[in-house]
């Protein structure tokens, strides 16, 4: 076995044989120093012997002669002949500890060459670490503003707050989308408000639009820039999708149900708040293409439950002038920050009245009312273009009065419906209409008396309609 590191440091005195006096070995070799004259060969270049084998990795596992299954576990990473050994291949230099200098010059070894991190005689193959090629790097942002179709895809999936700040903070982005700037607009408001971006054309909203960022020509007017969608009408259509689909879930929540489709009714109400003129409202609420006959019925419906909302002798002010005052108003902001609690307040209730239709005595005309200035007092019900004194302009009819208007010049008889449109979303109508009611618990034995009555007295379900309605 190796002779261990104790047996170096503090050596035992040996009992000498007389008949066969022992050769000096020299550490690292299996020769007496006659045998290495014999041979050739130099303490100081030979290599440890073929049966042992040194780990440096952290480990030294020692195989001696004759022993093949016995390993000694050197741990540390330690040489067999202790931490003296300075490292093979290395000269020994000034900055070699002293230590390392007497063990060396006493037994004629070289310090053990530490561990490589060349692979070659691992795997036998040259290989470098700083020679070696980099993997190439995938720009997934790079690829895609490469490729259109894709990145109008991306845009889409962005709100719009995420897309005005990469379109101001990527130049590269900035460039792609300017290429093909009114496209890319319409399609995020199409794939995220489509009702929306169909009513509230950007035709219709100049001030919100742009002028195209390559320059080019209007389709009529050559000579002039075309203008296209910009960031505040993307802006306008996606806030106002939002704020419609809460008012509908507002009126829900106090059991005032609307069928399908009636958003975009309601967004066309709010078209018509913008328009400033009377004669313009009523050439809108004329054509038929824009305002269908089921839109007409579907807004009816909707002023209908915000006055069952508003008449309510709990959560509602208990008088219909609410929805009148409200639908005046330039934007239905103001219907949505009532119905969601946050603008009930009874002095904001009297300053919105004040600044539509209040109408001071003509000695109080120059003094401020609930510090509102005379000058924005009563102006709200007035058209919002013509005469520089707006307390001289024509009155602005309300969108709700002017569909009643159109519905009883189509002809469409609305007011019959009305306990229909009441009583929507209550129950099924038709069901008990024709006497079909909802299976409900305890109730079985009673509806069939009911309807054992109703054959006994042979009424017709048309005359039990007619006497409901």
């Amino acid at each position: 076995m190796a002779c261990p590191l104790s047996f170096i440091l503090n050596p035992e005195p040996m009992e000498l044989d007389e008949e066969h006096p022992p050769q000096e070995v020299l550490p690292g070799t299996s020769l007496s120093p006659m045998e290495l004259e014999e041979t050739g060969s130099s303490p100081m270049n030979d290599r440890p012997p073929s049966d042992t084998t040194l780990d440096y990795g952290g480990t030294d596992t020692i195989m001696e002669e004759g022993s093949s299954d016995q390993h000694v576990q050197n741990p540390g990473g330690l040489h067999p002949l202790g931490s003296f050994i300075a490292y093979p291949g290395e000269p020994l230099t000034p900055e070699t500890p002293s230590h390392q200098w007497h063990h060396a010059q006493l037994h004629g070894l070289q310090m053990p060459t530490p561990p490589s991190t060349d692979t070659t005689q691992h795997t036998g193959i040259q290989t470098n670490i700083l020679d070696t090629p980099q993997r190439p790097t995938f720009d997934i942002f790079a690829a895609l503003m490469g490729n259109a179709d894709l990145m109008t895809h991306f845009i889409c999936q962005l709100d719009i707050e995420s897309f005005v700040s990469l379109y101001a903070i990527s130049r590269d982005f900035h460039d792609e989308v300017d290429s093909h700037f009114a496209s890319t607009i319409t399609a995020h408001a199409e794939y995220n408000a489509p009702e929306s971006a169909r009513v509230f054309r950007f035709k219709a909203y100049k001030s919100l639009c742009r002028t195209d960022p390559v320059k080019r020509p209007h389709p009529v007017k050559a000579d002039e820039v075309r203008h296209v969608p910009g960031f505040p009408w993307l802006r306008m259509v996606l806030y106002r999708e939002r704020i419609v689909d809460e008012i509908i879930e507002a009126l829900a929540a106090e059991a005032h149900r609307m069928p399908p489709h009636t958003s975009e009714a309601i967004k066309k109400v709010w078209l018509m708040m913008d328009v400033p003129l009377t004669k313009l409202r009523v050439g809108l609420f004329r054509n038929p293409n824009f305002w269908t006959e089921r839109d007409l019925c579907l807004a009816t419906l909707f002023f209908i439950k915000l006055d069952m909302r508003f008449i309510d002798p709990v959560d509602g002010r208990g008088v219909t002038k609410l929805r009148n005052l409200l639908m005046g108003q330039s934007s239905m902001t103001t219907l949505w920050r009532i119905l969601k609690g946050t603008f009930n307040h009874r002095m904001q209730m009297m300053e919105l009245e004040v600044r539509y239709s209040h109408r001071p005595s003509p000695q109080h005309r120059h003094l401020p009312i609930l510090g509102i200035p005379p000058e924005q007092i009563g102006i709200g019900c007035r058209e919002r273009a013509g005469d520089e004194d707006i307390h001289k302009r024509p009155l602005l009819v309300p969108p709700d009065e002017l569909l009643m208007t159109e519905a009883c010049r189509r002809g469409l008889k609305l007011e019959d419906e009305y306990v229909a449109m009441m009583a929507y979303g209550y129950f099924d109508v038709e069901a008990v209409m024709e006497g079909r009611f909802p299976e409900e618990e305890g109730n079985s034995e009673v509806k069939g008396e009911a309807k054992t009555s109703s054959k006994s007295t042979g009424k017709s379900s048309t005359a039990t309609k007619t006497g409901m309605t």
